[in-house]
Formats: C-alpha cells, sequence, structure tokens
C-alpha cells in the first residue's frame, strides 16, 4: 500500500512540474489584472518564485500580496491569514 502511496505521489509531482513548464510560457502573455499571493513561509512553492513570476507579468494591473509569516496553505480556513488573504482578493476583484 505505502507503494502506491508513493507512486501517486510522484506522478502528482511530475504532472505539477510539466503544469509549470506549461504556465512559464504562458506568463509573458497575461493581460489581465493578475494578484498574486505569496506566503514568505511556503514550503511548497519556493518564495522567490513569487517575485519572479510578478516581474515576468506584462499586465499593468498587477499586485504582489505578500505575507512573512504565512506558508503553502495561505487561504486554507484554519489558517491564521485566511480572512485576510479573501479580503485582499476581494478588494483587488472590486478594484478592476
Amino acid at each position: 500500500m505505502a507503494r502506491a502511496r508513493h507512486t501517486h505521489f510522484n506522478w502528482g509531482v511530475a504532472e505539477m512540474c510539466r503544469m509549470a513548464d506549461v504556465g512559464r510560457t504562458l506568463w509573458p502573455q497575461v493581460q489581465t489584472p493578475t494578484l498574486v499571493v505569496q506566503g514568505g513561509r511556503d514550503r511548497a512553492l519556493h518564495p522567490p518564485h513569487a517575485r519572479t513570476l510578478f516581474a515576468e507579468l506584462p499586465t499593468a494591473a498587477k499586485e504582489l500580496f505578500w505575507l512573512d509569516q504565512a506558508d503553502h496553505d495561505i487561504i486554507h480556513p484554519e489558517s491564521a491569514d485566511h480572512a485576510l488573504v479573501w479580503e485582499k482578493i476581494r478588494a483587488f476583484v472590486n478594484e478592476q
């Protein structure tokens, strides 16, 4: 059973990597308003990558919302930053 989980995990990681590769080719084409939300303590998505993504987005309507103490589960209902993140998303959408 552990082997099946391990295989499934590896497949999921491989799929995420392929998705990221496709995303990298699309980022320079984004022209819509974009809010990038990043936790400074995210161990799944390396935080400096959010700054790179943000810099590569060509849209003028973009914002980087950085939470130094947040981790990967930034929008999880039990996250300390949950309400703050959703408040930021609503405000960003309403500004557009």
